[in-house]
């Protein structure tokens, strides 16, 4: 995106490092997806073969896979996190640099307030989204696409209606995620107009106090407040309608999936195991679909940020 590209070129001196901990990222995602397999193995093992000897061995495999799999998400947590905070100081110390060298003309149509809200608030949307977007989006990526494969080999009946739910959900994120980019816009405009009453404020204390302007000033923060405030509900309401809209659904879906599969292993059509594997997938990909929603709105978030940034950066 046009809109990181002020920022992201800062990460390049770390292509290396980046590249490694998106391997240990593919592996972890991997192994994540194993574990299901392994678990019907051995529920099989307990209800249908009866194997103890398999069980054991299938549960000393499954405690040695887990361990290489927090050794590979460690790693890759560490280096994003790194990585993603030294970014976003490098670009801090950028966008410093550039306003000092600014023409007075611009000191004098922006209030300090606004500049320093830029620079705090605004950079530290920026920098949660390095840190976190990067890497839930490939793992959620791989892990849904992944899962989707395994569960349509399992069973393509029961995946089909899985399939189903999707494009709802993919509708629900679209007009939510616009609305909170939105209103994200406008709590970080009304808090930089705060911080603008707080500079005049304390840039004029002793003329403040002197003519007892302190109930006006109190207001006029209090208005800019108060107005953060409203937006900021605002966005609690659509996030909070959100989650239990997608909850819902995904409980009327699981429903039908229990009533289905259960006729099916009754049947003889397929295994108790299978089954249950079935259903961790299941689990598994609603992971992912959650994820991408909150992804989605926290780029939206970032991209309003991003821009008020590039706003003073492409000023010359």
């Amino acid at each position: 995106m046009k809109e990181f590209a002020n920022i992201l070129k800062y990460a390049r001196p770390y292509t290396k490092s980046i590249i490694f901990a998106f391997a240990c990222l593919i592996l972890t995602s991997i192994i994540s997806l194993a574990l299901p397999l392994i678990v019907r193995n051995m529920i099989n093992a307990v209800v249908v073969l009866k194997n103890s000897d398999l069980l054991n061995n299938l549960t000393q495999d499954l405690v040695i896979i887990i361990l290489f799999q927090a050794a590979f998400a460690i790693t890759h947590n560490y280096i994003f996190g790194f990585i993603g905070h030294r970014v976003t100081a490098d670009f801090r110390i950028e966008l410093f640099s550039h306003i000092q060298s600014l023409s007075l003309r611009f000191f004098q149509s922006r209030r300090v307030g606004e500049i320093l809200s830029r620079m705090s608030n605004d950079i530290t949307v920026i920098q949660n989204a390095l840190v976190s977007i990067p890497v839930a989006a490939l793992r959620q990526t791989i892990t849904l696409v992944g899962a989707l494969a395994i569960i349509f080999y399992l069973n393509w009946k029961l995946t089909g209606l899985i399939l189903l739910v999707l494009p709802p959900l993919m509708l629900f994120a679209r007009i939510f995620g616009k609305r909170l980019r939105s209103l994200s816009e406008k709590v970080q405009d009304k808090i930089a107009h705060a911080l603008v009453v707080l500079e005049e404020v304390a840039s004029s204390i002793k003329i403040v106090k002197s003519y007892t302007r302190e109930p006006y000033e109190k207001k006029r923060f209090e208005n800019e407040i108060e107005g953060a405030f409203e937006q900021s509900i605002g966005k609690v309401r659509i996030s909070s309608s959100f989650g239990p809209l997608i909850l819902g659904l995904t409980f009327l879906v699981s429903t039908i999936l229990i009533w289905y599969g259960g006729q099916q292993v009754m049947q003889g059509t397929t295994t108790p195991g299978e089954l249950a594997a079935f259903f961790l997938y299941a689990l598994i990909m609603a992971g992912p679909i959650g994820t991408f929603v909150k992804i989605y709105t926290q780029l939206q978030e970032t991209l309003g940020a991003m821009r008020r940034v590039n706003e003073i950066l492409d000023t010359k």
